[in-house]
């Protein structure tokens, strides 16, 4: 689950596991321009069924996809160890390539002689999950489907809030990891309560004795989502 970062863009929006939610088309035209003061260009989003960077499949019934994809102009670079100059990424796998800096191999004996860093606004950090603004989200315009009736498929909607989704045929990933950790289950809260016709008390009520770990604990989001969920 991606974390979801500590930028409010007003009114009528809200962040669900690193993503954003504008609930009205006032909101969308406030949130918008704040975005582009922060320098974030809006793409139209296109479906696809490439896995995302969940690595989760975009479903092609899964309902409410997203609207919008907000970019800001972040690009990771290698970094020389010998004299610390910027690499193009594209670097990493030319063995024999040298720093056009210093002049020294990027690799050495098999081992590489830099750091991957991401340079945002002009300032370095270690990786992406220290950006103090995300690199690219989603933007869901939720006042276009919501509320989200009880379907035996919309567990499926819910569970891709976090980066998770059901695959029966094979459980045996699922064994042992803990899937629905307490941030997970309020992330999901949240969903259930803004954009769903669900009782949302109902969920905070019961979620907490739901399983946490292994494929039961996603089932059991699905049955709370409706009482015969489909799973082919």
């Amino acid at each position: 689950m991606r974390k979801s970062p500590d930028l409010n863009l007003g009114e009528g929006t809200m962040w669900i596991g690193g993503e954003s939610y504008w609930e009205s088309l006032d909101a969308f035209h406030l949130a918008s321009l704040k975005l582009t003061d922060l320098g974030y260009a809006l793409e139209q989003h296109i479906e696809s069924e490439e896995p995302n960077y969940h690595g989760v499949a975009k479903l092609p019934e899964t309902p409410a996809p997203p609207s919008w994809q907000a970019r800001l102009h972040t690009k990771s670079y290698l970094k020389c160890h010998d004299c610390g100059g910027y690499l193009s990424a594209y670097y990493f796998h030319a063995e024999g390539r040298t720093c056009h800096h210093c002049g020294e191999p990027l690799w050495r004996d098999m081992r590489h002689n830099f750091t991957f860093v991401w340079i945002q606004e002009g300032i370095e950090y270690p990786d992406e999950q220290s950006l103090p603004l995300p690199s690219n989200f989603y933007v869901y315009e939720t006042w276009r489907w919501a509320p989200l009736p009880s379907t035996p498929s919309l567990y499926r909607r819910v569970l891709s809030t976090v980066g998770l989704s059901i695959r029966l045929d094979q459980a045996h990933w699922y064994e042992g990891k803990e899937l629905l950790t307490s941030e997970a289950l309020t992330e999901l809260g949240r969903f259930v309560r803004h954009f769903t016709e669900l009782d949302a008390d109902e969920w905070d009520r019961l979620s907490p004795s739901f399983p946490r770990h292994g494929i039961e604990a996603l089932v059991a989001v699905a049955r709370f989502c409706h009482p015969d969920p489909s799973f082919s």
